[in-house]
């Protein structure tokens, strides 16, 4: 059978500490084997002063093997370790767990865990996280630490253990925020406000231009066409120079069109490659918006070409 160690503290002349051994009934549950191992390693925890491991092995214990007696040396552990807030908690579990109880041993523990429930609440501190209602957007989400505050406890006072927390609000679309707020162990009162979280700044992926490389793409073929044009007309111009022969002045405006479309030529791919680039360069959706771009062919009596230049 399972015995189960109870350290008590009695109000007397003394501080006494009583050691109270209980024996499960012949009725009870066969107890889990890992449950029993962390609760006789709990003991010795504890009589050693390990007091962080002593209340991670009850716990474990009460995790595989629910029992009041594991809860209220949990607790007692709890209350020797600083953690006044996660104390009376289990103490105030005891007490409800063994209210009404007929028989002597839940009576007795039922009587432990309302004295000390009772003497620690009034030396428990207590963090209070507000949010008020104009704050409270949707998908709001308060954590401490790493666990979620039920939006119930919101502007609420309500118990904590002695330390440092990081208080997190979060909410879709917004901003995150956090506080960090240091808690002392014993009868202290911190406040926490939450403020209204800030709109996220909306990334604006910007569309790739078309209208320039349309434009540009129009200029090559209309100065690509022109410079096929000028080359059939200056190879028409140079067979007539052929078959007249002499000092004609066909020859002079053959060469004049062969140099109009070779210029118009390098106009037109000039043209194709830029509005190329500006049909698959990076846009960079922080860069301020630059626009005016003109494509300008070009003729004259020394040849022909295509002039560039705007912003965008």
């Amino acid at each position: 059978m399972r015995r189960h160690v109870i350290t008590l503290s009695l109000s007397v002349s003394l501080s006494v500490s009583l050691v109270l051994a209980i024996t499960r009934p012949a009725s009870a549950q066969p107890v889990n084997a890992e449950a029993e191992a962390l609760f006789q390693q709990g003991v010795a925890l504890m009589d050693a002063g390990q007091l962080a491991e002593a209340c991670a092995a009850f716990e474990g214990s009460e995790l595989r093997s629910p029992a009041t007696t594991t809860l209220l040396n949990a607790a007692t552990c709890r209350e020797r370790n600083g953690q006044l807030a996660t104390a009376w908690g289990a103490y105030v579990e005891v007490e409800r767990q063994t209210r009404g109880a007929s028989d002597p041993t839940s009576q007795t523990l039922h009587a432990v865990a309302e004295e000390h429930a009772i003497k620690l609440k009034a030396r428990l501190s207590v963090l209070t996280v507000n949010v008020a209602a104009n704050r409270r957007i949707p998908g709001l989400e308060i954590v401490r630490d790493t666990v979620a505050i039920d939006a119930a406890a919101w502007n609420r006072s309500l118990p904590a253990d002695g330390g440092t927390y990081v208080i997190t609000a979060r909410a879709p679309g917004h901003d995150s925020w956090t506080s960090r707020i240091t808690i002392g162990k014993e009868s202290d009162a911190k406040t926490v406000d939450v403020p209204v979280l800030a709109v996220t700044k909306a990334v604006v992926i910007a569309p790739r231009p078309k209208t320039v490389p349309l434009i540009l793409a129009g200029s090559a073929v209309v100065l690509l066409g022109g410079g096929l044009s000028f080359e059939l007309s200056a190879e028409g111009s140079y067979n007539k120079y052929k078959l007249v022969g002499g000092n004609s002045p066909l020859i002079d405006s053959a060469d004049h069109k062969r140099y109009a479309a070779e210029g118009l030529a390098l106009g037109g791919v000039a043209a194709a490659a830029v509005g190329a680039w500006f049909y698959f360069r990076h846009v960079d959706p922080e860069s301020p918006p630059r626009r005016g771009v003109a494509v300008l062919p070009t003729i004259g009596a020394d040849g022909a070409g295509v002039q560039i230049f705007g912003r965008y």
